[in-house]
Order: structure tokens, then sequence, then C-alpha cells
């Protein structure tokens, strides 16, 4: 049966133009499919026309909204993502998969070291002279970078060496030290005292080796003012022998985030399509810097070029046939142009309508009500869409499945999966339960029954799901004229 299917681009939803262009006929090769979650998934096909034409489409249909439409029904409904054109034997690209319009960084923001001379390397430490005067030499038998490392010898305990004196530091602020020591004998104790004399932090080593000394001053600390860092002997008798090199003193780590920087121009064009870049310790000036940089690179699609040029272009080459293919992504795929923004444990129903309400391109929503508690970890930094795949996955408390989707008229529909047999599979053809053939472009996901499938035993389960001659189809893919696949759900 000649389906009667017709295909048409409507303006990008962010504008209010109406009708775009009739592709009916002049769409070649479209196919699609329809997926269990996700609703109108993914369509393809090429684009045949005069060149002119297909040179507009190619720079202005980005964002497109393209509608299939049979018997008056919307039996799919997405936008354009990529469109790829061949232009004298060149294929160029744009693509909006890589527009990114708002930015910002999750780094780790830590302070410059405060010690002046903590690698050993501009000239000897001052003594320090509780118990006596040690000796304080520039070391090159063992450092761990640099040409020199710090060595004591004291004769006595109490003898050792002040690695940094009044330093400044605020309160409620955390301070990290961190010094590399080889000990060649006796015990020593590091210590961070302010001059008031209170000791904010101290550690006692006592064992041979090499090692790392790390001292931690909480931000509960109250007080600000200047701190001295030293180390000295505390064994037996005092004496012994310490090599000490690459010491630091500076703020601890602590989280950072640089908050939205945004592309306004390019979200009114497409939306706002959002990206969170993780990066490691950095100043907030770079993470800035970072953001904005990267902001500026992916705001706006590019045409990007074939990955190598002929040095030389060919008559043969131009006299090549010119072509444009276009590939659509259902509305689901917006779900993921934001992050989930409201953590924390509450009714299944109540995340899906949290995500619903947040997202830019869902225009109506049927949800169902789902008391299942579910958790949203606010640490870990999630796409609205991932997420909702997770939480369809998750069921309910009675174990039943869900399904969830983005369907006509940009509705996003979450409910309990029927269990009822919606088709049936008998010598290649998909049947509906009253006996008729399938429409092609009709069909969506749900449980088939396989007619023709060996069954030599009858099943023990009593869930009627796990019958073997039952299969879930979650993907139904439709290829113009009138071809139907149907994928069973991978277990």
């Amino acid at each position: 049966m000649k389906p009667d299917i017709t295909l048409n681009l409507f303006d990008n939803i962010k504008r209010t133009g109406g009708h775009w262009s009739d592709l009916t006929g002049r769409l070649m090769r479209w196919r699609r499919s329809i997926r269990d979650p996700g609703g109108f998934w993914i369509g393809e096909g090429t684009y045949e026309s005069e060149l002119e034409d297909m040179r507009r489409l190619f720079m202005a249909g980005l964002g497109l909204e393209l509608r299939e439409i049979a018997g008056g029904l919307v039996t799919w409904q997405g936008f354009i993502t990529e469109l790829e054109m061949s232009l004298g034997g060149v294929v160029w690209r744009r693509s909006l998969l890589p527009v990114r319009n708002a930015i910002k960084s999750i780094f780790s923001r830590v302070g410059n070291t405060l010690l002046t001379n903590g690698d050993a390397e501009s000239g000897v430490w001052t003594a320090y002279t509780a118990g006596g005067t040690p000796t304080i030499t520039q070391d090159t038998t063992w450092r761990t970078g640099g040409t020199y490392s710090m060595k004591i010898v004291a004769t006595a305990g109490g003898q050792g060496a002040y690695i940094g004196q009044s330093i400044a530091i605020s309160a409620k602020t955390a301070y990290l030290f961190d010094i590399k020591v080889k000990i060649t004998s006796s015990i020593w104790l590091f210590v961070v005292q302010l001059s008031s004399g209170k000791t904010l932090s101290e550690s006692t080593i006592d064992a041979t080796g090499e090692r790392t000394v790390r001292l931690y001053i909480s931000e509960a600390n109250a007080e600000a003012g200047n701190v001295d860092i030293w180390l000295e002997t505390t064994g037996p008798g005092g004496a012994g022998t310490i090599n000490c090199d690459d010491a630091i003193f500076r703020t601890a780590v602590v989280p950072g985030d640089t908050g939205w920087y945004d592309d306004t121009s390019s979200q009114t064009e497409f939306g706002r399509i959002e990206d969170i870049l993780v990066g490691g310790v950095m100043t907030s000036d770079a993470a800035q810097s970072k953001s904005q940089t990267i902001l500026r690179k992916t705001a706006w699609p590019r045409s990007l070029p074939p990955v190598a040029f002929e040095s030389e272009v060919t008559q043969e080459l131009l006299r090549q046939e010119h072509g444009l293919r276009l590939r659509a992504s259902g509305y689901w795929a917006t779900l993921n142009y934001k992050f989930l923004t409201v953590p924390g444990t509450d009714d299944v129903s109540a995340h899906v309508t949290t995500i619903a309400d947040d997202a830019e391109f869902v225009a109506a929503q049927d949800i169902e009500t789902n008391t299942l508690q579910y958790q949203v970890e606010s640490i870990i930094h999630t796409r609205a869409g991932d997420s909702l795949m997770d939480i369809v996955a998750a069921g309910d408390a009675s174990f039943n499945r869900w399904s969830v989707g983005m369907w006509e008229g940009r509705r996003l529909i979450y409910g309990q999966t029927p269990t009822d047999i919606k088709y049936r599979y008998n010598k290649g053809k998909l049947y509906d339960v009253a006996g008729n053939l399938v429409m092609p472009w009709l069909a969506r996901p749900g449980w088939v029954f396989l007619d023709d499938a060996p069954l030599a035993f009858q099943f023990a389960s009593a869930n009627v799901e796990d019958d073997p001659r039952r299969v879930y189809a979650q993907e139904v893919e439709f290829e113009m004229p009138n071809t139907l696949r149907f994928k069973a759900e991978e277990l």
C-alpha cells in the first residue's frame, strides 16, 4: 500500500515564521525511528532540488522543524540537527551537535605558595635555636626538584629551621602545608604557629626515610594574623639529620564555580544549550577565561570543510552531482540541552515533572503518578535527558515497566507501560491484535507476540512478560515508502 505521507519543514520554534517548505517528493530515502524511552528519535534523508534552494537550506536549515504527517496524524516530529552538502565533489557539513551557548566551569581553586624559599634554591633557611644552633646547608646529594634541598644537622633537641616566618593568614580560610623530606635520624616535629603563640597545626614524624609531611589548617580557624612554620628535633638526645625540599604553604584546594556565561543571541536562535567544563586545579581567572573562550568557539554552528582538501579542483569534480543530506532529531534530544537543577529525594513523577517544567522545548506534559522514592545527586552534574533515562529504568515500587518520550506537539508523556500485546508478528509481517496488517508509518514501540516462535514447553514464571513468545519492540524504524523494522529490547 502506498502511503499518503507529507513531509514539511516549519520555521525554528524559537521563531514564529510558520511554514518554511514542502519536502514531499523531494526528500528521498527518508527514514526515521521511534524509541522507548525517547519517543520520536532520529530521521534522515536526501534532499533533491535546485542548487540555490539546497544552498539556502544548507545555510539556514539548522533548527527547522520537520513533520511527517499521514492521514492527518503527526507520525514523526523533530528538528534538523545536521546538514551535509556535496558541492563540486567536496562535502561540507553544518551541525547543531557541537553548539554550546551557556558555559560554566567547575574547578579546584588553589592559591600560590606563600613561602619565598620553600624549594631551598635561594639560600639557607633561618635556624630555629630553642635548643642550640644547628648546621644548615644547601645540599645536592638528595633533592626532589631543582638543584638543592635544605640539609639540617641538629646536635640536640629543639634545633631546626624556620621554613617561613611572619606569613599573613586569614580567618575562616583553609590552608595546606606540604614538604618533602628525607629523615636520616632522630624524631622531627613540624609546626605552624601564630605569632601569639597558638599552635594551629603540628605533626611528629618518628620514622626514617623519604616521605611527604602535610599539615592542615581548617577553615574553622577563627583567628587571623601572622604564622611561623618550622621543624625541630624532639628525639632522644635530639641529635639528628634531615633533608627538606619543595615546601609549599597556600590556601587549600576548594571547589570553584565560575557561574554561567551566555551567548544570548545564540540562545534566541537555538534555545539554551548548556555545558559544564570540569577542570583540575586552576585560578579563578583562568577558569573564567577558559569558559568564555570555549563559549566563543561553540555558540554558533560552523560550516565545516572536509578533513583534507584536494590541491587542485578538477573539472571532473566540478561536474559531479550536487546533493544535500539532512539528519533530524526528535525533541527528546533537547532535554539534554540542560543539566538537572533540583537534586534530592522525591517521588519519581515529581522529578519527571521538574524536568518537564524546566525544559525549554516541552510544550505540554502528561505525567502519571509514581511514588517510588528516587534520589538525584547534586555532586554529579547530570543532563536532564540522561537522568530521565535512569529514572524511567527504575520502574516503580512494584517493579513495573514505565515508558517516557517526546511525542506529537512536543508533548512529554510518562506512564506505566501497558502489558497487553500491541502487535503480532507472523511470517515476517506485523499485525495488530485484530489481525490487520500494521501500516509501517503508524507502528510504535510495544509488546509483540511472536506467532511463529517455537515453544516446546510451558514457561514456569507467573509473570506474563516472561512468556518466551513475547518481545518488547523498543525501537521501530520506518523507511519510505513502506519498509518497517522493529528492534527488540536488548537485555
